[in-house]
């Protein structure tokens, strides 16, 4: 059966990232700065959809989280959400049960068990220290600092590289760094293997005229990776659309995304149209 000739689905639609009910910043017994969230609201209906928030910029905004204060990564958890990982693994929860380790197969099921306050009484209650998530915001923009070197046949700063090692479960210095093509296999592999741990995917709706193709999973890392291997990738077509900044599979000179389109390009002309006219209107003598 044909399809038909009908225009194709919108590429790479924002992702959304789930956002919690409450964030706040403390302080534990152990002395560790957290942020801390509740999961859900047990006293709203069970029926009640969680908050979503788009998910535009949050590459640059977790980088910049690698030298920044606490109440950043308050301000961060605010408007994106969360890192949420795992307590036993600091993974990603509902990470890939063999992404635990590189040499030893992790559990028989997906690793769901986030970090929790121990009182009984508040079961709702996750947190993070802020230290580790300042650990995957230094290791994200130590990504982008080696592809931005190996972009331009460089080799990668080595201050990057003894950050990302670790996710290659070695403790001596591997006699591949100063090798390009060998720095960069390995990048692309320690990227790959987080974007086995986000549980990043392919996304397809359909409430429109046309079907929207995404790629998310709902979480923060997701949506950072996300962004991340568009970046390394230099994806051939990717544009960032001058209407709501999300990135897009351009075709043609286009400027805009499908969603935004012919509105945003008429928006635009309008704007040029008027500040011509106000150009003129300056540089003509009154009563010329």
């Amino acid at each position: 059966m044909e399809l038909g000739a009908a225009r194709g689905a919108t590429l790479l639609t924002p992702d959304e990232i789930y956002r919690p009910h409450s964030v706040w910043l403390a302080d534990t017994l152990e002395g560790e700065t957290v942020v801390g969230w509740r999961s859900w609201d047990p006293d709203a209906p069970m029926e009640t959809p969680r908050e979503k928030a788009k998910s535009t910029g949050v590459l640059r905004a977790f980088c910049a989280l690698a030298e920044a204060d606490a109440k950043a990564f308050l301000r961060f958890a605010k408007r994106y959400g969360p890192l949420e990982l795992c307590e036993e693994h600091e993974l990603p929860v509902g990470h890939s049960p063999y992404a635990a380790s590189l040499h030893t197969p992790g559990a028989a099921e997906p690793c769901f068990a986030p970090r929790a306050q121990a009182s009984p009484d508040e079961p709702h209650w996750r947190f993070v220290p802020v230290e580790v998530w300042r650990r995957y915001a230094r290791d994200v923009q130590g990504a982008l600092s080696l592809a931005a070197a190996h972009h331009n046949g460089r080799i990668g700063p080595r201050d990057d590289w003894n950050q990302l090692l670790r996710w290659l479960e070695i403790d001596v210095t591997p006699k591949w760094l100063g090798d390009l093509a060998d720095e960069r296999f390995f990048l692309a592999f320690i990227v790959d293997r987080w974007v086995d741990l986000s549980g990043l995917r392919p996304t397809l709706s359909w409430t429109d005229k046309r079907p929207e193709i995404g790629l998310g999973s709902g979480e923060l890392f997701g949506a950072v990776l996300r962004e991340l291997i568009f970046a390394i990738g230099r994806v051939h077509g990717l544009k960032v659309c001058a209407g709501c900044g999300e990135p897009f599979i351009a075709q043609y000179r286009r400027k805009w995304c499908a969603r935004c389109g012919k509105k945003a390009a008429d928006r635009a002309a309008q704007r040029r149209r008027r500040a011509k006219i106000r150009k003129v209107n300056k540089e003509t003598p009154d009563g010329a």
